[in-house]
């Protein structure tokens, strides 16, 4: 009984420390149909521009670390906006560090 107790407690513990994610479909939704001057006048000016076609992408990167257990975790985070006829069609994003860096874009 005190075995069961136990991984039920355990269970419990481990499930409070998992991190919900941002609703990136709520940023997503905000971030379409913007021109390509609002985003740069909100977040600044990109890492990278490149075109293909009638598309033009603004690509920033975000780095960092965490302090954990004694040592530094790097973080990063890259996020692509793809323009089309000069207002957001897309975006997209990879790293561990994203989370916050979409939360903390505020466009509105």
């Amino acid at each position: 009984m005190f075995r069961c107790f136990c991984t039920f407690l355990l269970i419990c513990l481990l499930a409070a420390c998992v991190r919900q994610p941002v609703r990136h479909r709520q940023s997503y939704e905000t971030f379409v149909g913007i021109n390509e001057a609002e985003l740069v006048y909100t977040i600044g000016p990109p890492d990278n521009i490149y075109e293909i076609g009638k598309e033009r992408f603004l690509t920033y990167y975000k780095n960092g670390s965490t302090y954990l257990n004694g040592g530094y975790i790097p973080r990063s985070c890259k996020i692509t906006f793809v323009f089309f006829k000069k207002r957001l069609d897309n975006w997209h994003y990879e790293g561990n560090m994203c989370d916050e860096y979409i939360a903390s874009i505020n466009l509105h």
